[in-house]
């Protein structure tokens, strides 16, 4: 093994006052490599599907330096190696909390993708919007055509959302809510 000959060789170790074993022959887990495999893929290819994004809903958000109301928006982009794709909710919110319950769904995405959501507090000026707070989650934190919620952390506040990622079909988006009517995902 590569690291034993490091070890035993004094000169390569020469002034180092410490040293770490690196492990790369440990396989990745990557979501649906169980099903990437019965199809024939490698099981350590990642797999591509659909990611539909659910921006839910965020509450405790900062109020403005003078005082007043945010109006926060947010943005979805999803990264992978070669692209990024960015969607931004529409719904008017005012507050420290904002509803705005739209799902984007983003076709011919990477396992290995990472979700980046960025809630902004649009400008009354014209001017740049203020960052309120970032999230990025692995698609590979998800299981094969099992809605995850998530709710995170900003600077100030949290953020609820929900992602579904599956190499089949998802089904449709209303059948979905009416399927977890009466989870609240800020818990009220």
């Amino acid at each position: 093994m590569l690291a034993a000959g490091l070890h035993s060789d004094p000169e390569l170790l020469a002034g180092a006052t410490t040293t770490t074993l690196l492990r790369n022959d440990l396989s990745a887990h990557l979501v649906g490599a169980a099903a990437a495999a019965a199809d024939g893929c490698p099981a350590d290819d990642p797999v591509v599907g659909t990611l539909r994004v659910r921006v839910l809903e965020a509450e405790g958000l900062a109020t403005r330096p003078g005082g007043a109301p945010c109006v926060p928006y947010a943005t979805v982009a999803v990264t992978e190696l070669t692209r990024r794709r960015t969607r931004r909710t529409s719904a008017a919110a005012s507050g420290p909390t904002a509803s705005w319950d739209e799902s984007f769904e983003f076709e011919q995405t990477s396992s290995d993708a990472q979700v980046v959501v960025d809630v902004w507090d649009r400008s009354d000026r014209g001017g740049p919007s203020d960052l309120l707070g970032k999230v990025v989650i692995g698609v590979g934190e998800c299981r094969l055509g099992v809605p995850h919620t998530f709710l995170k952390h900003l600077l100030e506040g949290k953020v609820a959302l929900r992602l579904t990622f599956d190499t089949k079909p998802l089904p449709d988006d209303s059948a979905q809510l009416r399927e977890l009517l009466g989870q609240h995902p800020l818990g009220r």
